[in-house]
């Protein structure tokens, strides 16, 4: 039970003592001391504890009416009127408080509740100090405050203060002060963001988080903020974490005043993840770009390649018949010879293009690539300068891949020509190294084809030179056709080989620097098929071979071919030869023909790409007509692209433009065996 402050009368009277000995002295000290206590707001009093427990205020300034809402004459006449309103809650506090000051004689200092009758409850502040008097008892000089709407404005502030604190923990956004470069304070989000604790993350420099290459930005708009000027409303900027993650955070920055100095308050989302999806969005579209662009080049590179092997067909075969009908010694001949010679030139030229379409020449086989890469040493050295040093090296066997072995020694040449350049004629070093590796899906993402094999195993061929080497424009169009830092005309090389690569599933990677020399390697899937049956190749590469030659007096050859020099030319060469032709300029005037006349045609030369009727529909109708029809195709294409379009039991030979007379001959030959 609180022991509550008893009036001295409750204890039969006050002792002589307490009494003043002088009563109009007393009565003008109090008058002074009311009219210095009323020009204080609230009320200052005396409080006094007696040995045996009991209480009483001597004096109590007007103040305590509004306090209280006693008069002061109350309170020295009865103390318990004061106790009486404090507020139940509150009132063991004061009373233990008052027996703490009167033992220790420390000052008195507490808030607390008092509720008057009407049920209004107010807030008050006392300071009292305590000193001992020589009867024993313990006298108070203090004052009281009503604090209650500075409580309500200290509650509201904190309640305001808790929202604002949730709002701020409770953000998705890193929210953080900046204050003369350094972070001053920051949410749990912020925190966590950098990989820190708040703690570990106040007064750290704000800069200790931002990558090298993005410090000027940052410094810029930290600074434009603190003038006010205008600044972007968000701003991205990169984020490095503690542990050195880098990532991306969105950022907006406005000028506040911080304990009494400038300071920006920043609002950061991150965004790392919509970077990254933007990044790789960017990436596909590039691709697809890039790959539309690769397309459209290879439909144009194989479009003017079958134009001009046409156009070379009927030079080739025109000089092929100039050639025999000129006798030895004529001073025409040798003329007629060397520009056949520059035509075949022009034909490698669209074989190349044929090669980047994806379309060349294609005819697969097992090959040890490191055996195919010392069986062509001598080759390749008379391919470099004189100066530079050759070295070839790798394990022995390998394990075998199907290539074409002329589209693998266009490969391995333009590797070769491109290091011999690149070093040119200052003494330096090239090196082919063979091998085998297995490549995982992340391996491969870094192919310059777009088209990426299955991972699995791989034997690679990496051609390295010490020569001048690329920065990265260079490195981004070195596969594009016609792309040189050579003199003009070159730049078909490296394309071609991309479109090698990628009719055989490889891969192909580039590692070069200026002045640091250039690495090259390409990879072929390595085969696990045993069988030694070539792919890619006709029906007609399994036919026997030529026997003896079939007489051709009397035969009859359909050619159907859209081009009319290159059918003119077929039909004089037939003939010089003995058979007998027809002619049709496309598929729906082949059918006519050989509709009237389906059992004297012997053998027909049909071209791939015509209007109204292509070749491949021309041989389904051909072989409907009769089913044993012999049918050479003719193509500007490779075999294997071109037989590829067929279903099985297609042409029964394969001959592609331009070829010469001799070709044509033999292939006739073995037809009509």
């Amino acid at each position: 039970m609180v022991d509550l402050p008893r009036h001295p009368s409750a204890s039969g009277g006050a002792p002589a003592s307490r009494k003043a000995d002088d009563p109009s002295t007393l009565r003008e000290a109090l008058d002074r001391l009311d009219k210095i206590a009323s020009l204080v707001p609230g009320v200052v009093y005396q409080y006094k504890r007696f040995p045996d427990g009991s209480s009483c205020f001597p004096y109590a300034s007007e103040g305590i009416r509004d306090i209280y809402r006693v008069t002061p004459g109350q309170v020295r006449e009865d103390a318990s009127a004061v106790f009486a309103i404090l507020h139940p809650d509150d009132l063991p506090a004061v009373a233990a408080s008052i027996v703490t000051s009167a033992t220790t004689l420390e000052p008195w200092r507490l808030e607390y509740r008092v509720r008057f009758p009407d049920g209004e409850i107010r807030w008050l502040l006392g300071h009292a100090n305590p000193a001992r008097q020589p009867d024993g008892s313990v006298l108070w000089h203090g004052y009281i405050s009503d604090v209650t709407e500075r409580r309500r404005a200290d509650e509201a502030l904190r309640a305001s203060e808790e929202k604002y604190r949730l709002l701020v923990e409770n953000a998705n956004e890193a929210i953080y002060v900046v204050q003369e470069g350094r972070i001053c304070f920051a949410n749990g989000i912020c925190a966590s963001l950098l990989g820190l604790s708040i703690e570990q993350l106040l007064g750290r420099h704000v800069l200790d988080f931002v990558p090298p290459e993005a410090r000027e930005q940052a410094i810029d708009h930290h600074r434009r903020t603190l003038r006010g000027d205008r600044t972007p409303g968000l701003t991205e900027f990169p984020v490095r974490a503690n542990d050195g993650r880098i990532g991306w955070a969105e950022v907006n920055a406005v000028r506040i005043t911080w304990d009494g100095a400038p300071a920006t308050l920043n609002f950061a989302t991150d965004i790392t993840e919509r970077r990254r999806a933007q990044e790789e969005r960017l990436d596909l579209e590039r691709r697809f770009l890039h790959a539309q662009k690769l397309e459209s080049l290879g439909v144009l590179a194989g479009g003017i390649a079958h134009d001009f092997n046409n156009l070379l067909m009927a030079i080739l075969g025109n000089l092929d018949l100039a050639v025999e009908d000129l006798r030895e010694g004529s001073p025409a001949r040798h003329s007629v010879v060397e520009a056949g010679r520059a035509a075949r030139r022009a034909a490698d030229l669209t074989h190349q293009m044929l090669a980047y379409s994806g379309r060349g020449r294609f005819v697969l086989e097992r090959v040890d690539l490191g055996t195919f890469v010392n069986e062509n040493v001598h080759m390749l050295k008379a391919a470099l300068s004189k100066t530079i040093t050759l070295e070839v090296s790798g394990p022995s066997p390998l394990p075998p891949i199907r290539v074409d072995r002329g589209q693998l020694q266009q490969v391995v040449m333009n590797l070769i020509t491109n290091a011999s350049e690149a070093v040119g004629q200052q003494p330096g070093h090239v090196s082919i190294t063979t091998g085998v590796q297995t490549c995982g899906a992340d391996d491969l993402a870094a192919s310059r084809l777009e088209e990426k094999p299955p991972p699995g195993p791989f034997v690679y061929l990496e051609v390295a030179d010490t020569g001048c080497g690329m920065d990265a424009a260079t490195r981004e169009r070195l596969f594009e056709p016609f792309f040189t830092t050579k003199f003009t005309g070159r730049g078909l090389g490296m394309a071609a080989l991309l479109g090698i690569l990628r009719g055989h599933g490889g891969a192909v990677f580039v590692d070069s620097e200026p002045q640091r020399g250039t690495r090259v390697r390409v990879l072929f899937p390595a085969s696990t098929d045993e069988t030694r049956q070539d792919a890619g190749t006709s029906p007609a590469a399994g036919t026997p071979a030529r026997s003896a030659p079939v007489g051709a007096i009397g035969r009859l050859v359909l050619v159907v071919d859209d081009e009319a020099p290159v059918r003119e030319l077929c039909e004089r060469t037939l003939q010089r030869m003995g058979y007998r032709t027809l002619a049709a300029a496309d598929g729906v005037e082949a059918l006519r023909l050989f509709e009237r006349r389906r059992e004297e045609i012997d053998a027909v030369i049909l071209d791939l790409t015509m209007p109204n009727m292509d070749g491949v529909s021309t041989f389904g109708a051909l072989r409907r007509l009769r089913a044993d029809v012999r049918v050479i195709l003719s193509s500007g294409y490779s075999e294997h692209e071109t037989l590829r379009r067929f279903p099985q039991g297609g042409p029964a030979g394969f001959i592609q433009k331009p070829y010469e007379l001799a070709r044509l001959r033999d292939a006739l030959e073995r037809l009509l065996a």
